[in-house]
């Protein structure tokens, strides 16, 4: 659904270099914790250009698949999952009431937990903003990661023995293709010596405060990355709540005891990438619900603002902040410009907040094409919208939640590292979220059915509310069901 089940070629050297980082460089420990196992995405970064430069290189490629044999996703969760051996089991501890969560899930946690004690953390930008003017009630605290971890500087002799055991490590590869080459050695001091301190900050955290369970929504990168294996050395409960589309980039390796997802899609495809069912709950998801719930913020209504004329049929092109997003998005607007000519009807093209193509310069003599400015609330725009345009987008499913009609567009992708290494990018196409266009006439052909054919319209429509139903659960509050969840997970604890 997400992601091919098989290993391509990318994948195949991706995680084969993972699985000889995390396995030649394990001595590297503290608190019982490997450090190579923190630093995974920081890793992948660092191996891109080597990936990129091997990718066509058949016989190499062959090579890795015979010498790791990982031929599925399954199989690299099993290899490099790698979980720590329980060191203290703090499950049953009496008083550990206390709930670590991210600053971003802050309406969550305020709305959930009225006494609840809670620690709040932040560890990026989006924290920070998620925090601005919330009065937190006395329960709550908040954990600035970051400024955190600079109180657990390491000191020369700390460093020096982590030093000294990476560079016995290091002699044994000086031939390897990725340890032998001069950076490698720069960038593993510099990241071991950060592990390390945010090993020892999250542990005295986890240590020191009652904390009975941790909660995220990406496990992929720091801070999640070290909660998740100090909660397993500790038999503490880790959940992964996913809030945004998830692909194999950013899950695996994963090691949450639980997993709260949002619907059937999602539970299947954790299912084939070897999590057991009992680690899986279905209960929607947080972030659609709170933006669904929000009123309108917007000022004056999106057709009057865009001066669309009402007789108009409106459909919404939201972007993605590909690499290559302006060769793509060029050739769409082209598409689109050409699909909806002399035709009642307006695009509204809504750009990703991360994608800083200027779409002005391209719609010249463009009278159907309009720009959505960013004081328009995205979800006043799905209200006024008809149909949502877009690849692969969150907002697919956001604008189904509004009973909006789905187009998925399906150009050709350039390979890009992050963001085109599978077929993460067809996922609505293949899921049948709505009509699957590939080139400019068909989407022509597709806005003359939807002025022309209320039936076919009525169609479109339906086909993205079957898709809604097999993506998220609509069976009740999804911030209740998370919290029921924790309650119960922290009533166990003191049985």
């Amino acid at each position: 659904m997400y992601g091919q089940e098989r290993l391509n070629p990318h994948y195949v050297l991706r995680y084969g270099w993972t699985k000889e980082f995390f396995e030649h460089f394990s001595p590297l420990q503290y608190r019982n914790i490997e450090l190579p196992l923190t630093l995974v995405r920081n890793f992948h970064v660092f191996i891109r250009p080597i990936v990129n430069t091997h990718l066509s290189d058949d016989n190499f490629v062959r090579h890795m698949k015979k010498k790791h044999r990982m031929l599925t996703v399954r199989n690299a969760q099993q290899v490099l999952q790698r979980m720590p051996n329980v060191v203290r089991d703090l499950s049953k501890v009496p008083g550990r009431n206390t709930i670590v969560m991210p600053a971003i899930m802050i309406q969550f946690a305020l709305e959930q937990f009225p006494e609840t004690p809670v620690i709040i953390t932040i560890s990026n930008k989006r924290d920070k903003i998620a925090l601005e003017n919330k009065n937190l009630p006395p329960h709550f605290t908040v954990f600035d990661i970051y400024k955190e971890r600079k109180k657990f500087e390491l000191s020369e002799t700390e460093i020096t023995k982590l030093k000294r055991v990476a560079n016995r490590l290091l002699r044994k590869k000086k031939q390897h293709i990725v340890f032998g080459q001069p950076r490698f050695k720069k960038w593993l001091y510099k990241h071991l010596i950060k592990a390390q301190m945010m090993v020892k900050c999250l542990h005295h955290l986890i240590i020191n405060r009652p904390v009975g369970v941790t909660v995220d929504h990406v496990e992929i990168v720091n801070p999640g990355t070290t909660l998740s294996l100090l909660a397993a050395t500790y038999n503490l409960p880790f959940i992964n709540v996913p809030q945004v589309l998830i692909s194999d980039r950013s899950l695996i390796p994963t090691r949450a005891s639980h997993y709260l997802i949002w619907g059937e899609n999602y539970e299947k495809w954790l299912l084939k990438r070897g999590i057991p069912s009992s680690k899986i709950s279905i209960v929607g998801n947080l972030k659609f619900e709170y933006a669904a719930k929000a009123k309108t913020r917007s000022r004056e209504p999106v057709r009057h603002l865009l001066r669309i004329p009402d007789e108009h049929l409106v459909v919404t092109f939201t972007t993605q902040p590909f690499s290559f997003a302006e060769q793509v998005n060029k050739n769409l607007i082209q598409w689109i410009g050409t699909a909806s000519q002399s035709l009642p009807l307006t695009v509204i093209i809504r750009a990703h907040p991360y994608d800083p193509f200027d779409y002005c310069s391209l719609l010249s003599n463009q009278t159907n094409i309009k720009i959505s400015p960013p004081k328009i609330d995205l979800h006043d725009l799905f209200k006024e919208t008809d149909f949502m345009l877009t690849i692969s987008s969150n907002t697919a499913i956001e604008a189904a939640l509004y009973k909006k009609g789905i187009l998925v567009l399906q150009p050709e992708l350039p390979y890009d590292y992050e963001h085109h290494n599978n077929d993460f990018n067809a996922h609505l196409a293949r899921a049948r979220a709505g009509p699957v266009i590939r080139n400019s006439l068909q989407l022509r052909q597709e806005f003359d059915a939807l002025l022309k054919n209320p039936q076919h319209r009525k169609q479109v429509v339906e086909q993205g509310q079957l898709f809604l139903k097999n993506t998220i659960a609509q069976k009740g509050s999804p911030s209740v069901l998370v919290r029921r969840f924790i309650q119960l997970l922290l009533h166990e604890k003191q049985i």
